[in-house]
C-alpha cells in the first residue's frame, strides 16, 4: 500500500476525540432537593459506569469515519505488480564510443576502456545494452533490437566482446551525426515498446506500461575539433538523457604540423612550400624539431631545423623543395623517372605523436587547352573592331590544377573529335559549323566535351544562308526537328532580366552586389524556336527570348547519359553586338563552361575520402593511381585541435545532458506521475468516501435511538436520570 498525500494520515489522530467525549463525566441535568446531610457519614467518591467507555459501538463507528476520511484523503493505492518502482525499471543503456584519430593520443583510449567497464558494471542483467561506435562514420556492432533478443545476464558479455574488439582509428570526429543516431535508436526502441504495450494491454496508458528508460552514455576526449553542427535544428526525443564521461589523455599538449604548396604563376611551378606547425594549450614544450624525409631518405640539411611556437599559436615557415634524390637502382629509376618524390615532413618534440607526420606530393597539373574554329566571318561592323577569338585570348583560363592554352584551329581543318581530356571547351561561331564537321562536334559532347556554339552577327550578304544552314545543324545536334534561328532587328538594346541562380554558372552571383545583371545591354540578337524540352534558359533578355541557353547532348535509347554539354549564346561578345565581354560577369560564366578536369590529382587526400570506386583513404601515407602516381593521405586537420570542448555546448543544441543528481530528479518525477496514474485507475479514496458516508449514517441511527431509549428512560424513572 502507498499513499500520495501520506501527510493526510495525521488526521487520524482525530480518533483521540471521540474517546476523549465519551470518557468525560456528565453534569447531572435534575437536582433533587434533600435535607441537612450533617447527620451522614462521609464515604470516599467510587468509580462508577460514567467513568468507563459507554457505548462501544457508537464509539467504534465515530472512529472509523475519522479513520476512513484521514485514509481517503492520503489517497492510497497498491503499486503495480509489473512496475513496482522507477528504480525497479529496465533500462535501456546506448554506449556510444569515440574512436575517431584523436583517441590515439597516449591514455585516450585507456580512459575510454575505464569509463566503458565502469559504467557496463552499474547496469542490471535485465537491462537492454547497445554498442555504438563512431569517427566521421557510425557503425552498430551492438543494436539494442539485438540485445533486447539476447537472455538476461548475456547482455552486458555481449557488450564486452564488441567493445574488445574496437579501436581507434584515423577519421574525423562526426560527434553531432552520431548522437543523432544514437537518439533515433533510443526513440526507436522506445516507441516499439509502446507500440507492443497498447498491443498486449488496451487497458493501460503506454507512459504507465512503459517498462524502459533510455540512456546513452558517451564516451570521447571531446576535442574542439569534433562536428557538432548536424545538431543544429535537430528534435531531441523526450526521456532520453545523455550521459557524458570525457576520456582525456594523459597529456592535454598536442602540435601538428601541415604543409601547402606556393605556385610559381609565371613558370607554373612550385615554388616553395609554407610549413604550419600549430601548437595547442599546454603544451610539454615549446621548440619543435621537423625532420624530412625524401622518397624513404633523410635529408641531413633539415636534421638541425627547430622552431620555437608557443602555445596556443601557430608559425609559418617557408622552405624551399630540394630535387628529387636520384634512384639507386636502375629499375626503380625507370619506373619513378615522371613521378613526383614523396616527401614526409616528421615533427619531433610532441608528447601526441599520432598526427606529427603529414605526407605530401608535389601537386600535378594537367596540361589541356581551349579550341576555338575560326571563319573568315568571326565578326560584321567595324572593321577595326576586335574578332570574338580576341577576348577569349585574354581570359585567365589556368588554374591550380591545370595549365589551360588557348588554340585556333581553322574550322575545315576540324576533322577528328579531340580528347575532352585535353579540350576543356570547344568554341565554335556558327558559321563555323558545317556539315563535314559536325560529325566531329556531336562525337567530341558525345565523349563528354563541353562546346559553346556562338550565335554571333554575320554580313547581309550570307545571313540568310548561315541562319538556315545553322538551323540544320543545330537540329542534328540537339536532335531538335523544329529548332529554328532568327535574327532580331531592334531599335532600343535590350537588357539582361532573366536569371537563373540555381544553375552552376551563375550561382557564383547570388549574393547582393553582385546579382545585377540588367547592365549588360544586347544590340543585335538572335531568336532560338524549336528548342528541346530538357534545355534550361541560364539568362533571358527583356523582350523574353532566351540569352544563354544549356542543352543536354542527346543520347540513344540503349545508350548511357553523357556528360558533355551544349552551351548556346544567342549574340557575340564584342561591343557591336553586347556588352557582354565588356562586364564583370564574362570571366566567370566562360571559366564555369570549362569542363571538368579530368585529369585531376589531388595534392592530398584526406583519410575517408575515395580515391577511384574500389579504394578509400583508410590511413596516412601514399595510395598509388593505376598509372602509378602517387597521392598522398593525411589526417583531417580538425582531428588536431585537441583542446578539450565545452560538454554544455551540446545542451544548447536541445541535448538532454543527464547526471546522477538530474536523474535521480527525473526518476523521482517519473514516479510521481506513475504514481498519479495508478492512483487514479485504482481509485479507493472514493469507497473509502462510500464507507465512511455509510458508517457516519450508522451512527446517526444508532445515536438517535439511544437518545430515545434514554429520553423514555427519564419519564419513567425521573429520580435516576442525568
Amino acid at each position: 500500500m502507498s499513499f500520495l498525500a501520506p501527510l493526510y494520515l495525521i488526521g487520524a489522530l482525530a480518533i483521540v476525540g471521540p474517546i476523549l467525549f465519551h470518557l468525560i463525566r456528565r453534569q447531572p441535568k435534575n437536582q433533587i432537593k434533600f435535607s441537612s446531610l450533617m447527620f451522614l457519614e462521609e464515604t470516599p467518591p467510587k468509580i462508577t459506569r460514567r467513568s468507563r467507555l459507554q457505548n462501544i459501538p457508537l464509539l467504534l463507528l465515530r472512529c472509523l469515519v475519522i479513520g476512513l476520511l484521514a485514509l481517503a484523503f492520503a489517497r492510497p493505492f497498491l503499486p503495480d505488480s509489473a512496475v513496482k518502482t522507477v528504480a525497479g525499471q529496465r533500462e535501456s543503456v546506448i554506449f556510444l564510443i569515440d574512436q575517431s584519430a584523436s583517441m590515439r593520443r597516449p591514455g585516450a583510449w585507456d580512459r575510454a576502456t575505464e569509463q566503458f567497464q565502469a559504467a557496463l558494471g552499474q547496469l542490471r542483467d535485465t537491462d537492454y545494452v547497445s554498442v555504438i561506435a563512431f569517427d566521421q562514420r557510425t557503425i552498430t556492432p551492438l543494436s539494442l533490437q539485438e540485445s533486447a533478443g539476447l537472455p538476461d545476464g548475456a547482455r552486458v558479455q555481449a557488450a564486452e566482446k564488441v567493445f574488445d574488439q574496437l579501436a581507434p582509428t584515423w577519421h574525423a570526429t562526426d560527434l553531432g551525426s552520431a548522437i543523432r543516431f544514437a537518439a533515433d535508436q533510443a526513440y526507436t526502441m522506445s516507441a516499439d515498446q509502446v507500440d507492443q504495450t497498447d498491443a498486449g494491454d488496451s487497458g493501460r496508458s503506454a507512459s504507465a506500461a512503459l517498462t524502459t528508460r533510455q540512456r546513452i552514455v558517451l564516451i570521447s576526449d571531446f576535442q574542439s575539433g569534433a562536428d557538432i553542427q548536424s545538431l543544429q535544428g535537430y528534435q531531441w526525443p523526450q526521456k532520453v538523457w545523455v550521459d557524458a564521461r570525457p576520456a582525456p589523455a594523459d597529456l592535454p599538449g598536442n602540435a601538428s604540423v601541415r604543409v601547402e604548396s606556393l605556385f610559381d604563376t609565371e613558370n607554373d611551378s612550385v615554388e616553395a612550400l609554407r610549413l604550419a606547425i600549430q601548437q595547442s594549450g599546454q603544451a610539454s614544450d615549446d621548440y619543435l624539431k621537423v625532420l624530412l624525409t625524401q622518397d624513404g631518405q633523410k635529408l641531413p640539411e633539415f636534421d638541425s631545423l627547430s622552431y620555437q611556437v608557443p602555445d596556443g599559436s601557430t608559425r609559418f615557415y617557408n622552405f624551399q623543395l630540394p630535387p628529387k634524390v636520384p634512384a639507386s637502382d636502375a629499375s626503380e629509376a625507370a619506373t619513378s623517372a615522371d613521378t613526383p618524390a614523396r616527401v614526409v615532413i616528421d615533427l619531433e618534440g610532441d608528447s601526441s605523436e599520432f598526427d606529427n607526420a603529414f605526407y605530401y606530393v608535389q601537386p600535378f597539373r594537367s596540361h589541356q587547352s581551349i579550341r576555338y574554329l575560326t571563319n573568315e566571318t568571326d565578326s560584321v561592323g567595324n572593321e577595326n573592331e576586335p574578332r570574338l577569338q580576341f577576348y577569349l585570348e585574354q581570359l585567365p583560363w589556368s588554374d591550380p590544377t591545370r595549365i589551360i592554352q588557348f588554340e585556333a584551329q581553322p574550322s575545315d581543318q576540324f576533322s577528328a573529335p579531340p580528347d575532352p581530356q585535353q579540350v576543356a571547351l570547344l568554341v565554335a561561331p556558327i558559321a563555323s559549323l558545317n556539315r563535314q564537321n559536325v560529325s566531329v562536334v556531336d562525337q567530341f559532347a558525345k565523349s563528354g566535351g563541353h562546346v559553346l556554339i556562338v550565335l554571333n552577327g554575320q554580313a547581309e550578304s550570307v545571313q540568310q544562308s548561315v541562319w538556315q544552314e545553322g538551323s540544320e545543324l543545330l537540329r542534328q545536334l540537339l536532335d531538335a526537328e523544329q529548332l529554328s534561328i532568327t535574327n532580331q532587328q531592334t531599335n532600343d538594346p535590350q537588357r539582361i532580366s532573366g536569371v537563373d541562380f540555381q544553375h552552376r554558372l551563375t550561382q557564383a552571383f547570388t549574393e547582393p552586389g553582385v546579382n545585377d545583371f540588367s547592365r549588360i545591354q544586347i544590340w543585335n540578337h538572335r531568336s532560338l524556336t524549336g528548342l528541346p524540352d530538357e534545355s534550361k534558359t541560364v539568362l533571358s533578355m527583356e523582350n523574353q527570348l532566351p540569352y544563354l541557353i544549356d542543352a543536354d547532348v542527346p543520347a540513344k535509347a540503349n545508350d548511357e547519359p553523357s556528360t558533355g554539354r551544349y552551351w548556346l549564346l544567342t549574340s557575340g561578345w564584342q561591343p557591336s553586338e553586347s556588352q557582354f565581354a565588356l562586364s564583370s560577369k564574362f570571366v566567370p560564366i566562360m571559366l564555369g563552361m570549362l569542363g571538368p578536369n579530368l585529369q585531376q590529382v589531388p595534392e592530398s587526400m584526406t583519410i575517408g575520402q575515395m580515391l577511384d570506386s574500389k579504394t578509400v583513404a583508410s590511413q596516412p601515407g601514399f595510395l598509388e593511381r593505376d598509372d602509378g602516381w602517387p597521392i598522398a593521405v593525411n589526417i583531417d586537420a580538425t582531428e588536431s585541435k585537441t583542446e578539450p570542448m565545452d560538454i554544455a555546448q551540446l545542451g544548447q543544441f536541445g541535448v538532454a545532458l543527464s547526471t546522477e543528481a538530474q536523474r535521480a530528479e527525473a526518476q523521482a518525477a517519473e514516479r510521481a506521475l506513475r504514481d498519479i496514474e495508478l492512483e487514479a485507475q485504482q481509485s479507493w479514496w472514493q469507497w473509502l468516501i462510500a464507507i465512511a458516508l455509510t458508517a457516519v449514517i450508522l451512527e446517526s441511527v444508532l445515536s438517535g435511538r439511544r437518545s430515545v431509549q434514554k429520553a423514555a428512560t427519564s419519564k419513567t424513572n425521573p429520580a435516576t436520570s442525568g
